[in-house]
């Protein structure tokens, strides 16, 4: 995507190539940006022509690559609410029951995507090695 067509986001992603490379830079170009502005820019960007991958430099897309998925993917609040909508659950309680582990420490909740044995995550289709939950995602997928 060029520069040109990003004017008048609230978050651009400015594509560059480093030596042999090619990586991002973002530029925030509003004070009210937000985290789904950030998302929404790095989609646009990784729906384009591939950036270099540094974790698996071999995979050529999202698709197929199941790297981010052997990871440990912790969920913020508005991850497991839309999951929740995406996975059909009746209740945020009945996805979390589900498809994440949720751990009390003191003040302090920690809630992750559930992996089964092979240390995958409960969302990997294991045939196609593609998320099921693909446009519902959660931001550390997202930005992996």
């Amino acid at each position: 995507m060029r520069e040109e067509e990003l004017v008048g986001l609230a978050v651009k992603v400015l594509v560059h190539r480093f030596g042999a490379a090619w990586g991002y830079d973002l530029a925030v170009t509003a004070k009210n940006a937000s985290v789904q502005d950030y998302l929404d820019a790095l989609n646009r960007v990784f729906a384009g022509p591939a950036l270099t991958r540094t974790r698996r430099p071999e995979a050529q897309s999202c698709r197929g690559c199941d790297r981010c998925c052997a990871e440990r993917a912790p969920l913020t609040v508005i991850d497991a609410f839309v999951l929740s909508q995406a996975t059909g659950c009746r209740s945020l309680s009945d996805f979390l029951d589900r498809y994440a582990y949720v751990a009390v420490t003191g003040p302090v909740v920690d809630i992750t995507l559930r992996r089964l044995t092979d240390g995958y995550c409960v969302f990997l289709d294991r045939q196609k090695r593609t998320c099921r939950v693909y446009n519902a995602r959660p931001f550390v997928c997202q930005t992996f």
